[in-house]
C-alpha cells in the first residue's frame, strides 16, 4: 500500500506488481513447463483489496503475468487469467 500512496503522492497513474502470485520461489533459471497459473496469490496479496485501495487513491492496479518463456503454459491459462483480472477490477496487464 506504501507504493500506491507513493503513486498517489507523485502523480503517478497505475502501479505494477510483480511477484504477487505463487510460483515465483521457484521458476527462474528452470526449464519447466507448468509454473504459473496466474489466479493464485500468496497469501499477503489480497488481490481485491489493492485493487480498491488503489482505486480509492486514484491508481490503476496494473497485473503482472510472468510467463518464464512457458508459452503453452500461458496459452493453458489465458481464459481464466484474463477473467480473474476482469472479476478483480483488474483491465491491464504485463506479460513477458
Amino acid at each position: 500500500k506504501r507504493y500506491i500512496d507513493f503513486a498517489s503522492a507523485h502523480g503517478f497513474d497505475g502501479v505494477l506488481v510483480e511477484g504477487w502470485n505463487e510460483g515465483w520461489e521457484d521458476w527462474f533459471g528452470k526449464s519447466k513447463d507448468y509454473v504459473f497459473d496466474f489466479v493464485t496469490p500468496y497469501p499477503d496479496f489480497d488481490v481485491s483489496e489493492i485493487h480498491n485501495y488503489a482505486k480509492s487513491k486514484g491508481v490503476k492496479m496494473i497485473m503482472h503475468h510472468e510467463t518464464s518463456g512457458s508459452t503453452r503454459n500461458y496459452e493453458r491459462h489465458l481464459d481464466t487469467a484474463y477473467q480473474f483480472m476482469k472479476d478483480n477490477g483488474y483491465d491491464a496487464v504485463k506479460s513477458g
